[in-house]
């Protein structure tokens, strides 16, 4: 009797092996395989992924990268032009920089409980910095790009008190959105043309419009028409 019930227990043994079972919780894709087939060590039978928590993978241009830690905030909007936004927070700073595109890769942590987010799938990020910069921005309207230099016209009152635009060397830093950052050059104090540009030369005589102004934003959302 004791030698049948060891059968009997190698046999289950065996079956038990012969069961695949899948190591955590997740959401099955399609079969790779077909009923019946034998199958070999190593072979994919079907893909599985763990979608009720996700990791999001994101670059990071070089200058970004000092300021990125973990525990900063993280916004995930999805790439469908939905307002989904789920919120995470930054668990890993990629260690290299890929020496192509001046990115290193950063990594967040985020409960994905209503399954809307599949992973492979591209989405925005936004990180929230724990120290904002306080920066001056002009509209890109407004500035005038040339070889010998980038040039915005500053609006400012001549020795008979009239408006004449004046061409006024700048530097440029990062732009975004409709906005453009100016390292040097001119102050926040000054007023300078932010549509026409274009068309005004150094000394002219100019009259501010009372037309509305355009529209600029940090995250523009143009038409397609």
């Amino acid at each position: 009797m004791e030698s049948a019930q060891g059968e009997v227990d190698n046999l289950k043994t065996t079956l038990e092996k012969k069961i695949v079972r899948a190591p955590f919780d997740g959401r099955l894709g399609i079969r790779k395989v077909d009923l019946g087939e034998d199958l070999q060590v190593g072979e994919e039978i079907v893909s599985l992924q763990a979608t009720n928590s996700v990791r999001v993978n994101f670059p990071v241009p070089q200058f970004w990268l000092v300021k990125m830690s973990r525990g900063l905030p993280v916004m995930v909007k999805l790439g469908d032009g939905s307002e989904t936004v789920i919120q995470g927070q930054v668990t890993a700073v990629g260690a290299d920089i890929n020496p192509n595109t001046r990115n290193a890769i950063v990594q967040s942590y985020l409960e994905n409980e209503n399954n809307v987010l599949i992973p492979g799938m591209a989405v925005n990020v936004t990180v929230t910095l724990a120290a904002p910069q306080n920066v001056l921005a002009v509209p890109a309207t407004s500035v005038i790009y040339a070889p010998f230099g980038d040039t915005v016209f500053v609006i400012e009152n001549n020795e008979k008190n009239n408006l004449i635009a004046r061409q006024q060397f700048v530097r440029l830093g990062r732009a975004r959105g409709d906005f453009v950052e100016i390292l040097d050059g001119i102050s926040s104090s000054q007023k300078i043309a932010i549509a026409g540009a274009f068309r005004l030369n150094n000394g002219q005589a100019v009259m501010i419009s009372e037309l509305p102004t355009p529209e600029f934003s940090i995250t523009p959302t143009p038409a397609d028409n």
